[in-house]
């Protein structure tokens, strides 16, 4: 009996042991764990903030592209400009020279058309107003005909010069002519088929 006891015992005291050996054992693998995670926590930690000062240092260096294509952008804007001031001036010149060239074979044909006319008309003028040799009726029927004639050269005249003043003023107005321009020259066809109609009316009284 009291070895059964005695036998008991050194079980119960050798289960107490293994006991202590496992809670031991237990803490050491708690305490490797929270050191385990501890570095894992380190690690991301650590590999978290390179990774940020990377992502730091690609927007910096985007940063400082932009800024770049900022500068380049700015100064190609201000070339266009420059560039486009320059064209227009020459431009300017161009169209200026262009219109003077153009102003003076002008009126050097609108006063070479109006000498014209005003010869035609004294021409034909004296020739009616010649003294005539036939009889009444002969002179009549002959101042009837000059008179239709002189009618039909100062309509030809008229109408001759209006349709080269139109054709002049399309290419004008084609090469940039001013309205005023425009209206100058309607004044003085205007006013050659004034002097054609009171020549004519002069003409025809005698």
């Amino acid at each position: 009996m009291e070895h059964t006891v005695l036998k008991e015992k050194e079980r119960f005291t050798q289960i107490q042991w293994d006991m202590e050996e496992l809670r031991k054992q237990c803490m050491e693998m708690e305490l490797y764990e929270d050191t385990l995670s501890m570095f894992v926590l380190q690690g991301e930690k650590a590999h978290t903030e390179t990774t940020n000062q990377s992502l730091v240092q690609e927007n910096q260096m985007l940063l400082q592209q932009i800024d770049d294509l900022r500068d380049k952008f700015e100064d190609l804007r201000k070339e266009h400009e420059e560039r486009s001031k320059a064209e227009l001036m020459v431009l300017v010149k161009e169209v200026k020279s262009f219109r003077t060239s153009q102003s003076e074979p002008k009126q050097e044909l609108t006063r070479t058309m109006k000498e014209k006319l005003e010869m035609d008309t004294q021409l034909l003028s004296e020739e009616v107003g010649k003294p005539k040799l036939a009889t009444s009726e002969e002179q009549g029927g002959t101042d009837d005909v000059v008179r239709k004639m002189l009618t039909e050269v100062l309509i030809d005249n008229a109408r001759l010069r209006k349709q080269i003043n139109y054709v002049l003023r399309c290419s004008w107005f084609g090469h940039g002519t001013s309205f005023r321009e425009s209206e100058t020259e309607d004044q003085d066809q205007e006013g050659s088929v004034d002097l054609a109609r009171t020549v004519l009316s002069k003409i025809l009284e005698k």
